[in-house]
């Protein structure tokens, strides 16, 4: 097997496990790659991601709020088609967005604060080989959500008790792309772009007194943001393979505004005040014809000074490891990391209200692909 269909498989898998934005600054769970596309001949993979969270912090009071932050379970699917020597087609099926967060009634200032979101898209890609070196591609994101939050606890003040719910709600985006390789060598620099994608956000506010009591259904637009991956790789050795990749996020595009609590308190549900700056570096080894290893160090920017309490964070650092078994007609992979995520401070309607300085999440990620 060459070098690059061996270990691309790997890269894959070592770049997922280390994105895990995940109530990390911001709701995002996945780099929403489309690298299957660059898989050797026809290939599907299908997979799981767990991702234990830990997030204890304490409020200003002194009070422990315990462990705010459920695990997460993401599931995937990937194929890409050869329809012509030139032309290929891929369909990759993931959950770029999510958070779940609860902090225990009773517990802190905070108790009774929740927030869900959940989010599926479909990202269908055709890419064309200009020559052997040089290929553009292009595709249409498919893109669902659904969320609900809850503000709860003496930190919000008149606004405790306030809710918001957004019902399943689907908008369409797009990737554009390119890349530049050297096969014999291993060797791929691609430049993908991931549009925004724009919701009409129909949300429905539950009020309490302050806001006026009983509910309200506004429409309240919003954007998921765009992004930029910039992902390299290149062969080292006969059998060794260092990558990477730079993500940038337009965090600052991103701001919820409900009708109601917005237009009453002229601030926000949710935003962030600054663009997020992802870095992955990682190497992996050929050990024989069927096994691989790899490992990866990944780092997050830090972003802000008080952070949202429904998903408080500021960055992280990371590493990971792996392992992966390949055949000519399967491939089994295995990727462990561990994430140390910065102290935060979550804000309530008056300013700081609880301090996290114990906040890590370990991530397992699983896939088996077949060749055909």
């Amino acid at each position: 097997m060459k070098l690059s269909a061996t270990l691309g498989g790997a890269v894959c898998i070592a770049c997922a496990a280390a994105a895990h934005d995940a109530q990390a600054g911001g709701i995002e769970l996945t780099p929403q790659s489309i690298n299957v596309i660059y898989e050797d001949g026809n290939y599907a993979e299908v997979g799981f991601q767990h991702l234990f969270f830990s997030a204890n912090g304490t409020d200003i009071v002194g009070n422990r709020t315990g462990n705010i932050a459920n695990d997460i379970t993401l599931g995937f699917f990937n194929v890409k088609f050869d329809v012509t020597e030139k032309l290929a087609f891929a369909l990759a099926v993931d959950q770029p967005f999510g958070i779940d967060t609860r902090y225990a009634v009773g517990a802190s200032i905070l108790g009774g604060t929740t927030a869900d979101v959940d989010t599926i898209a479909y990202t269908g890609v055709l890419r064309y080989k200009i020559t052997e070196n040089w290929s553009v591609h292009g595709g249409v994101r498919a893109q669902t959500i659904k969320a609900d939050a809850r503000l709860g606890g003496a930190a919000f003040g008149p606004v405790n008790g306030y809710g918001v719910s957004l019902r399943s709600e689907t908008s369409f985006g797009y990737v554009v792309g390119g890349a530049f390789e050297i096969p014999e060598l291993a060797l791929r620099v691609a430049l993908n772009y991931n549009s925004a994608v724009s919701y009409d956000g129909r949300l429905t506010e539950t009020l309490p007194a302050f806001l006026g009591g009983g509910s309200a259904t506004n429409i309240a637009p919003f954007r998921l943001p765009q992004s930029v991956n910039l992902d390299f790789q290149t062969g080292v050795s006969p059998t060794t393979l260092v990558f990477g990749q730079v993500r940038w996020v337009d965090w600052t595009d991103f701001s919820i505004n409900p009708a109601v609590f917005s237009g009453t308190l002229n601030t926000p549900l949710a935003d962030f005040p600054k663009d997020v700056l992802t870095y992955t570096l990682g190497a992996a080894h050929q050990l024989n014809e069927n096994w691989s290893v790899f490992g990866v160090l990944a780092y997050e920017d830090e972003r802000v000074t008080l952070a949202s309490p429904l998903g408080p964070s500021d960055g992280y650092y990371l590493a990971g490891l792996g392992a992966q078994y390949d055949t000519d007609t399967y491939r089994i992979s295995i990727a462990a990391s561990h994430l140390w995520i910065r102290p935060s401070t979550a804000q309530g309607a008056f300013g700081a209200a609880a301090n996290f300085g114990d906040t890590t999440a370990v991530a397992l990620d699983v896939r088996v692909g077949y060749k055909f």
